[in-house]
Parts: structure tokens; sequence; C-alpha cells
């Protein structure tokens, strides 16, 4: 069963080993996590310092994510974070070959969208937002998050 999750997975496997092996390279690794996700799945959480996240240029630019299994944040995110995330890795389990175009892309988006055009709305409005738009209140769903 795990080789058909792999395939399933395919191009979120190679995306989230190649970005946590240059998040944990390039930023300073505090904590490595193995959660079961399902019966035939795990996930692998790389937490890093935000000291280091925040020194560098182009990964200071993701706040956290998740490529299937791989999970990618820093460790001034919380608890709701880390299950958001896994939200989203469930989400990768569902849709398979499907969830970076479903998911990922209007993820990417989102983020974007939100860094772009509301830096004058409060940090309350701002998450409330975000996490009512579709990936992300699907991954709070999943990862059991209450906002």
């Amino acid at each position: 069963m795990t080789i058909l999750i792999y395939l399933w997975q395919f191009p979120q496997y190679i995306l989230g080993a190649l970005f946590s092996t240059i998040w944990t390279r390039c930023l300073e690794l505090k904590d490595l996590r193995k959660v079961k996700l399902k019966r035939y799945a795990e996930a692998h959480i790389c937490i890093v310092s935000a000291e280091s996240h925040r020194r560098h240029k182009w990964l200071s630019l993701v706040s956290g994510v998740s490529f299937g299994p791989y999970i990618c944040l820093n460790d001034e995110n919380d608890e709701n974070d880390i299950r958001h995330e896994l939200g989203h890795s469930i989400q990768s389990l569902y849709l398979g070959p499907l969830y970076l175009a479903i998911a990922g892309i209007p993820s990417v988006c989102n983020n974007v969208w939100d860094r772009r055009f509301h830096k004058r709305w409060t940090p309350r409005d701002r998450i409330r937002w975000y996490y009512s738009r579709f990936p992300e209140n699907w991954a709070d769903k999943l990862g059991g998050v209450n906002r």
C-alpha cells in the first residue's frame, strides 16, 4: 500500500523532499517530527529557528509549506499552524496528483494576494480573510483547527 501512496502523491514527494532539504540545510534545524496522518501515511515536519528563517533572503517569504508528507515551519508557528499544515498533507492524500493544481496554486495565490494587497489591514483581519478562503478553510477543517 505504501508504494501506491508514493505513486499517488509523486509530484508532492519530489517537491517536498527537495524543499525540505533546502529548508533544513539553509536554516537552523530545531526539531524534526514524524506524525501519523492516516493508516498508511506519515508526515515529516521540519521546524527551523525563526531567527534563521527571518534572516534568509528567499526562504523568509515562506511562512509554512506542505508538499505531501513534508511540512516545513519555523519555531514561532503554534499548534494551529502545525495542524493546518497537516490538513494540507491530508488534502494531498485525497487529491493525489491534482493536489498542486487544486490546493497548492490557490494557496500560493491567496498568500501573494494577502501580502500584496492587505498590508494596511490588521493582523486579525488578514488572518480571518486568509483562512476563510479555499483551500485554507478545508485544510483547517481536516487538521481540526477552529479559528
